[in-house]
């Protein structure tokens, strides 16, 4: 299966976060909020250290929300979401935001960008990269049932 793509997604929430966070407590914050581990806790500014990725459940080429949680400094954190327009990420919010507190984190700040509105131009953008990769994924699903009995018969017809 090709990677989702994750060209629709927007940000959607940014949690800035301050607070020490052991091994132990960054372990706990990725099982509570269904994190996969990037990198491992370090030094290191500016480190991915976990990920959560959603896939339209229509749609499986498609992402709907991403989650990252990020090491920006010395005890600064960062967990953004990022989704599909109109997907209703109040759930994911609310699980980040009581996950992040149990592992001992403080939110500093959340930054929830205003509504956008797309110009024509971009909605006529987002249909036909909708429409390629509907196309593509029944293209593929075409080629999966239909090639397998065809090929049958055409052993069969050489006989």
């Amino acid at each position: 299966m090709s990677p989702p793509t994750r060209r629709l997604l927007k940000r959607r929430l940014e949690l800035d976060l301050h607070g020490e966070l052991a091994t132990a407590s960054l372990d706990q914050l990725r099982r509570n909020l269904g994190l996969t581990a990037v990198d491992t806790l370090g030094e290191t500014p500016n480190t991915v250290l976990g990920e959560r990725i959603e896939r339209s459940l229509r749609y499986r080429s498609i992402v709907e929300m991403a989650m990252t949680f990020s090491h920006l400094g010395a005890q600064e954190w960062s967990l953004t979401i990022d989704a599909v327009p109109r997907t209703d990420i109040d759930r994911w919010q609310c699980l980040a935001e009581i996950a992040c507190r149990v592992a001992g984190l403080r939110i500093v700040a959340s930054h929830t960008p205003e509504p956008f509105v797309l110009d024509d131009h971009e909605r006529q953008e987002i249909r036909e990269e909708a429409a390629r990769l509907v196309a593509q994924s029944q293209r593929g699903l075409d080629e999966i049932l239909l090639s397998t009995p065809f090929k049958a018969f055409e052993a069969d017809s050489k006989e």
